[in-house]
Formats: C-alpha cells, sequence, structure tokens
C-alpha cells in the first residue's frame, strides 16, 4: 500500500533524496496540521491527488501541458468523443489543431499504449514528437533546468514516476534555492530567453512563406500566330479575354517558339531547354526522354499541387520500357473528366470541359497550397468544322469577306472559309480564358496567379505551321502577375519557350536545374519598363528536325531571327506546298549539302524576297550565320557538332511510324 504523499515526502527527505524547501512548499503549514487527517492510502481505484503548490512558472507550465494534453487525447485517441451525435460539452477536443489533415494528425499524435496510468500516457506523448504547441512551450522554458524525462516501469516503479516533477528537481538545488526576488523575475527572463532562442530566424523571415508563393497557369492554344491577336494592332478578331491579361500585365511582340511543331514545342516548354537538346524530343511522334527534368514535377516536388487538361504534350509514344498503364504525359496528371454539355460541343473542337476541370482540380488542393495548371486548349487545330465561319459571321458578326489574310497566303473565298473557321474556334478559346479568369478571380486567387498566355507554333495555313519563317515560329504572348507585375506594358525583348520553365521556378523559389538552357525572363516581369529592357535578349534561334515529311523530302531546318533580318538554313529540300515560290530553293542537294535563305523583315514583312545572294547583304548573313553557329555549338545542337546518330535513329522510327498509320504504340 502506498504512503501519503506527507510521509512519503518525509520518507525521502530524511534519506537525502528530496530538497528541504521542494517539500515545504509541496506541504505548506495550514496544510500539514491538517495531513494527519489525510488517509493513509487511497482507495483502489481513485485518482492520485496531485501536490497542491509548486513553483508559479513550473506549476503554470504543468497546467498547461496536462491541459492540452488530456484535451487532445480525447480528441484523437477515443473515437466515442468523435461521434457527430455527442453533445458539444462532452466532445472535449483541441481548437487549435482540428485543422490539421488526419494524416498529420497520425504522424505527430501517436496514440498511447492501453492499460497504462495517466503518468506514463503522458510520458509517452513526451517521448514521442511533440505537438507545436508544446514545442512553444519548451521554448519558452528554454535556458532552465527541466526535470528529466524517466521512463515509466512496474508498478513498484510508478510512485517515483508520479513524483518526478518534484523529485528529479534535487539534481538542482542551486535553481530552486535561488532567492525569492531572483524567481519571481522568471517569467520576465523566460519572455528574453524565448526572445533569443527565437532571434536567429528572424533573419529567414526575409524569404517568401510557402503561403505568399504564386501559382502559374499555361494557357496554350494549338496552331496560332502571333498576329492572329488583335492586340498587335494587324487582326480584327474579337479576343477581349487576351487583350484583359496583355491589360492587366504585359504584351510581349518578340515571344519564339523553339520548333514549329506540337511535341517539341511543348517539350521545349516543359523542360526549360532548346528543341534540339531533347534527342528523341526534338521529333513529333518519338518520346520524351525520362532523364530530363520537367516543370511540372519539380513544382510537384517543391510542394505544388499540379495538374493539366486538354492536350498536354504530344503526340507522341510512351518512353521504351514503360507500358500504357504506367506512362503519364510530361505535362502531369491529367484532369479530363469533366466533359461539355452535349449542345455545347461543335464539330472539330474538344469535348473536355477546360474551365470546370479548372474548378475540380482546386477544389482538390490542400489548403493554402500553391497550383500550377496547363489549360491545353485543342483550338484552333484542325479539322475545321466546314460550317464554323457561319458560326462566326452569326456570333461575332465577322463575315469571310472581313477576314485578314497574310501577303503570302492566296486570296480565295475557299481560304477566306477556312480562316474564318479557324477564328471562330480562336474566339471559343478565348472564352474558356475568360471562364478561367473568371475562376480565379472568385476563388481570390487571382492577383498572386501568374497567368501565361501563347500558342504551341503558327497557324495551320501554308508557308506557317511546320515551317521556319515568322509566321510558323512567332507566337502570341501575355503575361499578368497582378500582385507583382505593372499594368499595361509592351515588351520588346525577345523571349523563347525554352525561357518559360526557368522564369516559373525562379518565381517560385526553385532551383532551376543546370541543365535548362533557357533564361529566366523573370526581370522583365518585374520591371516597371516598356520597350526593349534586356540589351542581351536581341535575338533568337529556332529550327524543326520533322513533320510528317517522307523521303526525298526533309524540312529539317535552323533559322535565327534579330530585330530586322531572319537567317535559315536549311538541310534538305521541302515539300512543294511547304516552299515558296522563286525563294532559290534548290531541286536537289547532295549529302552534306545546304541552302540559305535571308529577309528583311521590316522591308518585307511576308518574307517573300530572298536576299541570300544579294551582295548588299552579304556582310549581314555573315554575321547572323556565325552568330547561329556559336549558339548551336554553345547548345550543343546535334546539326553543328556532326552527332547525329540519335537523330537519324529516331528519323528512321518516326518514318516507320507513318507508314503505319501510328498505330504501333498508344500515343497521348
Amino acid at each position: 500500500m502506498e504512503r501519503p504523499r506527507r510521509r512519503r515526502h518525509q520518507a525521502l527527505l530524511g534519506r537525502g533524496l528530496l530538497h528541504k524547501d521542494v517539500h515545504a512548499r509541496s506541504h505548506p503549514p495550514r496544510l500539514q496540521r491538517h495531513a494527519r487527517h489525510r488517509p493513509r492510502c487511497r482507495p483502489r481505484g481513485t485518482a492520485r491527488q496531485r501536490p497542491r503548490r509548486r513553483h508559479a512558472l513550473d506549476a503554470a507550465l504543468s497546467r498547461r501541458h496536462h491541459a492540452v494534453s488530456s484535451r487532445w487525447r480525447k480528441h484523437a485517441g477515443n473515437p466515442r468523443h468523435q461521434q457527430l451525435g455527442e453533445p458539444a460539452h462532452r466532445r472535449r477536443t483541441h481548437p487549435r489543431r482540428l485543422s490539421l489533415p488526419e494524416t498529420r494528425k497520425k504522424q505527430i499524435h501517436r496514440r498511447p499504449p492501453a492499460r497504462t496510468s495517466r503518468m506514463a500516457r503522458r510520458h509517452h506523448w513526451r517521448a514521442n514528437k511533440s505537438p507545436p504547441h508544446f514545442q512553444h512551450m519548451e521554448t519558452l522554458h528554454a535556458g532552465f533546468p527541466a526535470p528529466p524525462r524517466r521512463p515509466v516501469g512496474p508498478r513498484e516503479n510508478r510512485m517515483d514516476a508520479a513524483n518526478s516533477r518534484i523529485t528529479s528537481h534535487r539534481a538542482q538545488p542551486v535553481f530552486w534555492n535561488m532567492k525569492k526576488s531572483v524567481r519571481a523575475s522568471l517569467p520576465v527572463i523566460s519572455t528574453l530567453a524565448a526572445i533569443a532562442t527565437v532571434a536567429p530566424d528572424i533573419a529567414q523571415a526575409a524569404a517568401p512563406p510557402p503561403s505568399s508563393r504564386p501559382n502559374v497557369v499555361i494557357f496554350i492554344t494549338d496552331d496560332e500566330s502571333w498576329l492572329e491577336r488583335s492586340a498587335y494592332g494587324w487582326s480584327n478578331l474579337p479576343t477581349p479575354h487576351f487583350d484583359r491579361v496583355a491589360r492587366k500585365g504585359a504584351l510581349f511582340t518578340r515571344c519564339y517558339t523553339s520548333a514549329p511543331s506540337c511535341a517539341p514545342s511543348r517539350a521545349s516548354l516543359l523542360t526549360g531547354r532548346n528543341f534540339w537538346e531533347l534527342e528523341q524530343g526534338a521529333f513529333i511522334q518519338a518520346w520524351l526522354p525520362k532523364k530530363f527534368p520537367l516543370l511540372p514535377d519539380l513544382l510537384a516536388d517543391a510542394g505544388y499541387h499540379t495538374g493539366y487538361t486538354g492536350k498536354g504534350w504530344g503526340p507522341g509514344i510512351p518512353p521504351p520500357g514503360v507500358s500504357k498503364r504506367d506512362y503519364r504525359n510530361p505535362a502531369g496528371k491529367a484532369c479530363n473528366n469533366i466533359k461539355r454539355p452535349k449542345e455545347e460541343r461543335s464539330p472539330g473542337m474538344s469535348d473536355f470541359d477546360y474551365a470546370a476541370n479548372f474548378e475540380a482540380f482546386l477544389k482538390k488542393r490542400p489548403a493554402g497550397t500553391p497550383f500550377y495548371f496547363w489549360v491545353g486548349c485543342v483550338e484552333p487545330h484542325h479539322p475545321i468544322d466546314p460550317n464554323n465561319h457561319k458560326h462566326l459571321e452569326t456570333r461575332h458578326g465577322i463575315k469571310p469577306d472581313d477576314i485578314k489574310m497574310p501577303g503570302f497566303q492566296t486570296d480565295k473565298p475557299e481560304s477566306r472559309r477556312e480562316r474564318a473557321g479557324i477564328w471562330h474556334e480562336l474566339c471559343r478559346a478565348d472564352d474558356d480564358l475568360g471562364r478561367i479568369l473568371d475562376t480565379l478571380e472568385q476563388s481570390g486567387e487571382l492577383d498572386n496567379t501568374i497567368i501565361i498566355v501563347t500558342g504551341d507554333n503558327g497557324t495551320a495555313i501554308p508557308l506557317s505551321k511546320a515551317s521556319p519563317y515568322d509566321w510558323g515560329v512567332h507566337e502570341p504572348l501575355a503575361i499578368m502577375w497582378p500582385a507583382r507585375m505593372k499594368a499595361a506594358r509592351r515588351v520588346d525583348d525577345f523571349v523563347n519557350f525554352a525561357d518559360f520553365a526557368p522564369t516559373i521556378l525562379e518565381a517560385a523559389g526553385v532551383p532551376v536545374p543546370e541543365s535548362m538552357s533557357g533564361r529566366s525572363i523573370l526581370p522583365l516581369l518585374l520591371s516597371e519598363k516598356s520597350g526593349r529592357i534586356d540589351s542581351t535578349r536581341s535575338f533568337t534561334v529556332t529550327g524543326l528536325e520533322w513533320h510528317g515529311q517522307m523521303p526525298p523530302y526533309n524540312s529539317a531546318a535552323r533559322a535565327i531571327r534579330d530585330e530586322r533580318y531572319q537567317y535559315i538554313i536549311n538541310y534538305g529540300i521541302r515539300p512543294p506546298s511547304a516552299t515558296p515560290p522563286n525563294r532559290g530553293a534548290p531541286t536537289s542537294l547532295k549529302p552534306g549539302e545546304t541552302w540559305e535563305e535571308l529577309y528583311d523583315c521590316e522591308a518585307d514583312p511576308w518574307q517573300q524576297t530572298n536576299l541570300a545572294a544579294s551582295p548588299a547583304h552579304a556582310e549581314t548573313k555573315a554575321r547572323l550565320k556565325k552568330q547561329m553557329r556559336d549558339y548551336q555549338l554553345k547548345t550543343r545542337d546535334p546539326r553543328a557538332t556532326g552527332n547525329m546518330e540519335i537523330f537519324n535513329q529516331t528519323r528512321a522510327l518516326v518514318e516507320t511510324r507513318k507508314k503505319n498509320n501510328y498505330k504501333d504504340a498508344h500515343a497521348p
């Protein structure tokens, strides 16, 4: 049987195991007089009585620890108190920890062993990772001796464990023998100790907390040249939502894709590399090697909630060794479960409801988590509904005769109807962009979201898509970030698709891999200037390897564009439909031979006069040729280094796939 507390303390005091001040504080004179009336032992099953008085600071901490631990144990360890029908006054939960996810609760608070005493359970909580509020209490108590956490053994040792908060202080007689005036100042000293403990963290306050990291939305259309947007002043196509992004942020006048073909263009954006640096990823209908870091994966590893809807990377096949079931599109996790109502569907357009899928994506996002989302519009990719030109006239009042025609395209009624059909799909894509903006605004995420609106390659008309000319690689680009960017700016610096991934990673505070050859344009976004901002962004290099051409034709080329001129070097003979007349194209080429093109884009914006053979422009051609060659060698372009083994093997593969109508493997 257990002795009363007073006699137990007297026994310990007599053996020199308890300091007299602790005994005196636990049993003041008034209580000592009535100690003889206390029972010699407590009835079996009753709770042990706690000491009546302790030091003010130690007692306050102990009471707080006991109250919080008890309430939390009721919430996390006893399912009875989680029943919905339990009265509110019976459901003892901890209000400061209810917002944690269930998985996090299990990680922090493991349930104590069953059939143990209250002190044993308390020891269990201390032995495991303490909750944040306990850690805060320990921080406040930093610098002062604390009682050791003694293990709880058999029943005969539970008495010592129960008194560990009292008897363990015998190891620190100096602390407890302090004068009363010194002990009275302990709360102030504790506060100063807390400030000293957290002082190193003040230096880290300059880094943005996770909640302040920007969200990212990439809205990319399929087959659209830059001048299709009315914001550039040439087209009369009504795209109010693209204009809104440009008005609230910046309109870029010299944005270029790395390649005028869907798969390599999107691969460049996702990897932050030029398309020729991606091995098999440089070809449409091939695959993107797994060794290249991807923008969505890097953001997901940094805590971002990522996904995409519509068309991601592609068309292509999974890498070797990856089954169809295990394959995941490089653009991220697909969110394509919601389709448009049947009355809103149109022939030739995607049935995916991009905005609805984006809303569903946001609902699944953990609270406070930044997100990255790719909206891949299939529009205005072919096939085009033959009645689209009628829909455009009905809805927007634009007739085929009102359509603007590029100078290099033959002006025929059928060509105008085709372009009117493309414009109708662009209007539908702009409506989807407006719904995305409305969703961001309603959710309160618009201000801290970087919104990038662009197209993957040129419009699907002759001498545009899959060609090295300006209309094949020059893309629309508008970026807004209301929280950080100055509005209504026009930027004339050259921007390449390879620059997008480093920009987003830098804005998100994620390290940019050294393998990325693109350059971040974050300084351009945060600048308050318009026009030319960075003098080093005076040119860009683009090109193409393959887009369905079969022997003897070959559309492989590289091109460099500066503020006035475009120089093109062709490594093969393009099909007649992709080669303008009177451009100096040879009828045949020997292995290793090339042919050149040079255009003055200020005097000849539709690029109809080849100046490569002009003596007056020989110096300009030599300068651009050397500049492009240096950049190719710097970025290890196989066309410059001569290491063409992978490109030749991949070309043979995609040509075989085309002969089989692409039926040999799954294409995303």
